[in-house]
């Protein structure tokens, strides 16, 4: 069977949500409530998170190198129970030409993994980084979120889910629509079922879970997904033709393929990773294996 495929290139147009869907407004009191918790769950820690931030005063800390440190550093601190020491080494080890890696002491480690919520909302744009972290009102999230059109009831698989923050947004908004988000890494699912158990006064923990995948496989159920999201993470799977296999038999009969990729002609991300597509070769290989291209907007 040929599925759809909805296509976001770079950056998404705003589409009008029905009555029934997502709207604007919900997402932005939904980020201010949940910016609010973590803003009072821990006073002293977020006191602390303004140090920090002025530190890298003169950095654009929504680079992308940046929010993979910070990711790196909460993981390896939380989870894998690094020393701050370690993690310090096994950072500049990762990342050598990062500037801001050699700012970075042993107790700002602490501040990191205790504020990475925080860091994680305005590293995805929602937020702004600076003290008290308002909602931006720009941000492209409340537009990307308005193009998928989810409804109450339906079944979402979100591949390559990183951090797990855009899926957590999701389930925050609809406590109706069931999340299941997938990642290869371990680290990464214990960091994100963290955050789930965290923010249960938020969202219905029934109806969002975690999915280790492999390279090649979602470990979805199959025929169940009205919407299966891949954001910009497609360009990084080894094994795409496999995984889109996956994701094919994932989906419900009218279920869809939602892909928000940057792509080579697109300014900037060219520059930033060696593994983007050319869109031609984007759109080949999906509609190859599977996938009709329903919708693309730039």
């Amino acid at each position: 069977m040929i599925r759809p495929l909805v296509i976001l290139l770079l950056i998404p147009i705003f589409l009008k949500s029905q009555s029934d869907s997502i709207v604007e407004k919900d997402i932005i009191q939904t980020l201010a409530n949940y910016r609010t918790k973590l803003l009072t769950d821990n006073v002293r820690a977020v006191d602390n998170l303004r140090i920090l931030i002025n530190k890298f005063s003169e950095i654009d800390t929504l680079c992308d190198e940046f929010g993979n440190m910070i990711l790196n550093i909460t993981y390896l601190k939380n989870f894998y129970k690094y020393s701050n020491e370690d993690i310090l080494r096994i950072s500049k080890e990762n990342c050598p030409y990062c500037n801001f890696i050699y700012k970075i002491k042993t107790e700002d480690i602490e501040n990191i993994a205790s504020n990475s919520e925080l860091i994680d909302l305005f590293l995805s744009g929602a937020l702004t980084s600076t003290y008290p972290f308002p909602i931006y009102p720009k941000s492209t999230i409340f537009t990307e979120i308005g193009f998928y059109q989810i409804k109450s009831g339906q079944k979402i698989g979100e591949i390559g889910a990183g951090n797990g923050t855009f899926s957590i947004i999701l389930a925050m908004l609809n406590k109706d629509v069931q999340i299941n988000i997938n990642e290869i890494s371990k680290g990464f699912i214990s960091y994100i079922n963290s955050k789930i158990n965290k923010n249960y006064q938020l969202i219905d923990t029934s109806k969002i879970m975690t999915i280790i995948g492999t390279k090649s496989n979602s470990n979805f159920s199959k025929n169940q997904f009205d919407r299966i999201i891949i954001r910009n993470s497609f360009h990084h799977f080894t094994k795409k033709e496999k995984m889109l296999h996956s994701i094919n038999q994932a989906l419900k009969q009218d279920g869809k393929l939602c892909l928000y990729e940057p792509v080579l002609d697109s300014t900037g991300y060219d520059k930033r990773c060696n593994s983007i597509l050319d869109r031609k070769y984007l759109l080949q290989i999906i509609e190859k294996n599977g996938f009709k291209l329903e919708e693309k907007k730039n």
